[in-house]
């Protein structure tokens, strides 16, 4: 497989982005979250794991069958972009460290990272859910134990909401005072809200063990050209929670420099509130519905993930990803039936232009071919993306065309039709075909 638009345009991006940002994932990240791990073995069995490298850990924890939680890692892959030489081919990259060289596919690359993200993540989440178990014991213990990462992680998920969202925890000192930094991004400009939000963060801060910082610094980016800021007095903070003391001392010193007139602020809380006060109402009356007369609402069942447009000169064509929200419906194949039915219906209502040569032109009108492709899981879309990608998670290829004499473009042996939607299914030994195929391809080519 080349590497060619469907996974990178350039070398040059490949090189300076993606093999950065591996390197970046495996020490930074994947490095230290291992550590965990590593460190509940040396408890139980008496050993020193920690003190080895990289690439032999890695190898410990495959030894004890977490073979899951090693996903993505390639050591030579890592080596060769921290201090070996990387060769650009025809058909993929060569790695080469100080033991061997291996040459692997654009593709497989995008799956190692792919997959060492997801390893990350899955570790950081696994940590909180075995955090939420013993709840009572960390809050005994106190949480400035806990690794700041973690509490920002807490922080984060108590404070931020679609207008305002916590970034980056920093601890920091001036002046010999011991102070907390917190950048956050709003999307509204005014001081009033910018204090409340402030307030409400500096709590959270103190709460998840920030009770012996003196200071806690709020810096706010909303979307001017100067950032707002707050200062707060912890232990002036803290005693006002208390109840021992008023709120007159609690605020340090604040760079608020917007202000918006009453009117304003108004409808700025309207519009925080309503969206909120349907999301809830329409979510009672779906689930009334469903527990009432049992009818179910296929929009809620599938998410349609990238829609692109194209078109070509006089012929308006579109394509999406689509994934579903519960593996288990793909179980029952009346029902995918009638969520395909229900997608490709939903996607013939966009009103799309031509496009020639990267242009648009024309008015936007609803297209004359749809193309859809499904997935049983949801992934990163690189992973979804690409008719010939070898991924197991796919369920089908559905594709409608308003034009009679159009021929069909990728489904041009359909097993089954919708209505006018041409469906073609894989089933399990699908991809082992298509692997043994596009191997002996790359052999002959070689």
């Amino acid at each position: 497989m080349r590497l060619s638009s469907s996974s990178i345009s350039e070398f040059a991006e490949f090189e300076q982005i993606w093999h950065p940002e591996y390197s970046r994932y495996a020490e930074h990240c994947f490095n230290h979250l291992i550590n965990l791990l590593l460190a509940v073995f040396e408890v139980r069995e008496g050993k020193q794991y920690r003190n080895q490298t990289l690439a032999n850990r890695v190898e410990v924890l495959r030894s004890k069958g977490l073979e899951e939680l090693c996903a993505g890692f390639n050591a030579r892959i890592r080596n060769a972009v921290a201090h070996g030489t990387i060769e650009f081919r025809d058909f993929g990259v060569r790695y080469i460290d100080r033991v061997k060289a291996e040459e692997i596919p654009g593709f497989q690359f995008f799956e190692f990272f792919d997959d060492l993200v997801s390893t990350c993540h899955s570790i950081v989440i696994g940590l909180l859910i075995a955090l939420m178990r013993v709840w009572p014991a960390v809050r005994t213990a106190g949480f400035q134990r806990l690794p700041l990462g973690v509490r920002f992680l807490g922080i984060r998920g108590e404070c931020t909401h679609r207008y305002f969202e916590l970034v980056r925890l920093t601890p920091s000192s001036l002046a010999g005072q011991n102070q907390m930094m917190a950048s956050v991004r709003s999307r509204f400009a005014d001081r009033e809200w910018h204090m409340r939000e402030a307030l409400f963060l500096s709590a959270q801060i103190q709460d998840f063990g920030a009770e012996s910082v003196e200071r806690i610094g709020v810096s706010i980016d909303c979307g001017k050209s100067v950032p707002a800021s707050v200062f707060v007095r912890n232990q002036a903070l803290l005693r006002f929670r208390l109840g021992q003391d008023g709120p007159e001392e609690i605020i340090d010193a604040d760079l608020l420099w917007y202000k918006r007139r009453l009117k304003s602020r108004k409808l700025l809380a309207y519009r925080m509130i309503l969206p909120l006060v349907y999301e809830r109402i329409a979510r009672n009356y779906w689930r009334e519905m469903q527990e009432t007369t049992g009818w179910v609402r296929l929009g809620s069942l599938y998410e349609i993930r990238d829609v692109r447009n194209v078109s070509s000169t006089g012929h308006r064509r579109l394509e999406a990803v689509f994934t579903l929200k519960d593996p288990r419906i793909s179980e029952d194949r009346q029902l995918l039936r009638r969520i395909i039915k229900h997608a490709v219906t939903r996607l013939r209502r966009n009103r799309m232009p031509l496009v020639d040569f990267g242009a648009t032109r024309g008015l936007p009108l609803r297209p004359k071919y749809v193309f859809v492709r499904g997935y049983q899981v949801d992934k990163c879309l690189r992973r979804l993306d690409g008719h010939r990608i070898r991924e197991r998670n796919a369920l089908f290829r559905a594709e409608w065309i308003g034009v009679r004499k159009r021929p069909a473009l990728f489904v041009k042996s359909p097993h089954e039709f919708i209505g006018s939607i041409r469906v073609m299914w894989y089933d399990s030994t699908h991809w082992d075909r298509l692997t043994a195929k596009m191997n002996e391809a790359e052999n002959a080519a070689d």
